[in-house]
């Protein structure tokens, strides 16, 4: 079909090393576009984790992420390579940037998004090499974060993207950005002290966190909502295949081994210790 008759507007922000960056540096690779704030506890952790899967799934350096701050009051530089230092450990594809408001309105008019704090989007918005608009995508329905990564590989069209890394499952909890939520307690517990213990639910219900219930953790977080939380984990039941849900389930009970048998603590809920379910890996 036509081409698509916008493109992203000219633009100068500072990204999460302090350097400036510009529309220009990037032209001549797909792009993915999101807009976050550091401060949210509600939408963007979610957001995040989806572009952390989407890194997974489109390899190589032939595809680019850029998130834009929609707080760059607050989200400094020093902010941002905190934030992102929390997600991954391979930051040059991902950029994050704070613009001022009138850059950060003119690139959301140019999306179709709202881009100020709290009305920001909760979807990704996909850039050609050309930097034209292709469209955005609600990645949290279902089958939305695959649509959008097949529309990314079609619109690179240079052959097949190089096929997602398979890590281990230490590995996978960093790349897969469960770190990213887990390492700050007003969106999850510590991943160390999960498996084992017990999990106080929302619906006043306590579980003991074993393998069954981590795997179901993994594939499908919102059907035990743990007391504290809300709905925020994305489920993996679609982006892992089974081998790798077991590679990650191993690496979440690993700190407990050895620990002895049995649950360890009282159950408690987001008011109390550590031992509250994910939204997470």
């Amino acid at each position: 079909g036509a081409a698509p008759a916008l493109a992203l507007p000219s633009f100068r922000a500072r990204d999460q090393e302090g350097r400036i960056a510009t529309e220009a540096e990037l032209r001549g690779r797909v792009t993915i576009v999101d807009f976050i704030f550091t401060r949210c506890a509600g939408v963007c952790p979610t957001l995040t984790a989806r572009l952390m899967s989407l890194r997974r799934e489109l390899a190589g350096d032939r595809f680019r992420f850029v998130s834009f701050s929609v707080d760059p009051e607050h989200d400094t530089p020093e902010v941002l390579r905190d934030y992102a230092a929390r997600w991954t450990s391979d930051p040059e594809r991902w950029r994050l940037l704070a613009a001022d408001q009138d850059t950060l309105a003119r690139i959301g008019s140019a999306l179709h998004v709202p881009a100020s704090a709290p009305m920001h989007a909760d979807r990704f918005s996909l850039l050609g090499p050309d930097l034209a608009i292709h469209g955005s995508f609600a990645v949290a329905e279902p089958g939305g974060l695959a649509r959008l990564a097949s529309a990314a590989r079609a619109l690179e069209g240079r052959g097949p993207a190089l096929a997602p890394s398979r890590p281990d499952g230490a590995e996978s909890l960093l790349v897969l950005g469960c770190l990213g939520c887990h390492a700050e307690p007003r969106l999850a517990p510590p991943l160390a002290s999960l498996a084992g213990s017990r999990v106080r639910l929302a619906s006043g219900a306590t579980v003991v966190a074993d393998e069954a219930y981590l795997r179901r953790s993994i594939l499908a977080p919102g059907a035990e909502l743990v007391a504290g939380y809300g709905p925020s984990m994305p489920s993996y039941a679609l982006e892992l295949a089974p081998p790798e849900v077991d590679a990650l389930i191993e690496a979440l009970e690993a700190p407990a081994a050895g620990a002895g048998g049995g649950p360890r603590s009282q159950p408690t809920d987001r008011r109390g210790a550590p031992d509250r379910a994910p939204p997470a890996p």
